[in-house]
């Protein structure tokens, strides 16, 4: 939607007359949130708009459960944590091996269930209506320095979204022949 980088930028200083301020703000929200539980090479790049808006939390590769605890700086904290757990749920303290392996799974259930969180807070983010309704997608396309440093079809794609959704409420009197 927006390769231009001094317009990306411009978009997220909330300066008055940014039409797409909201929009670039949640895209911001989405690729910090999809950074927290999704391999990096799935995330796409902060410039790139279309490809946040369309980003698939669903199919994007995750990463696992200790690299989800290594990025957010949890994993000394959450294994403490899982060994006190295990330590008081398992009966038998002299089984080492026993108390490893639930320690082990307690801490794995822990970061899928904080993916899952992210992942359903990600879901959340994508159905804003800033996302999702045309006429929103339409404004937020509607920069006129982007009109005219796109390449033209994807400046004439993003004019058509707009036109789309001004005429579609009779914004605009649609032209007699």
């Amino acid at each position: 939607m927006f390769a231009d980088v001094k317009s990306f930028s411009g978009a997220l200083s909330g300066r008055k007359g940014s039409g797409f301020y909201t929009c670039g703000q949640l895209c911001r929200l989405i690729r910090r949130l999809a950074g927290r539980c999704f391999v990096s090479s799935a995330i796409p790049k902060e410039t790139d708009w279309d490809e946040i808006l369309a980003f698939d939390v669903e199919t994007s590769p995750l990463l696992t459960p200790a690299a989800f605890l290594q990025r957010l700086d949890l994993e000394d904290k959450v294994t403490q944590a899982a060994k006190r757990k295990a330590d008081s749920d398992l009966c038998d303290k002299r089984n080492k091996e026993g108390l490893d392996k639930l320690s082990t799974k307690l801490k794995e259930d822990l970061a899928l269930l904080g993916c899952d969180f992210v992942r359903m807070l990600l879901r959340s983010v994508t159905k804003h209506i800033s996302l999702t309704h045309e006429l929103v997608k339409g404004m937020a396309c509607f920069d006129p320095k982007m009109l005219f440093r796109l390449p033209v079809e994807l400046s004439s794609k993003h004019f058509t979204i707009l036109y789309r959704s001004f005429s579609s409420r009779k914004w605009i009197a649609v032209a007699e022949e």
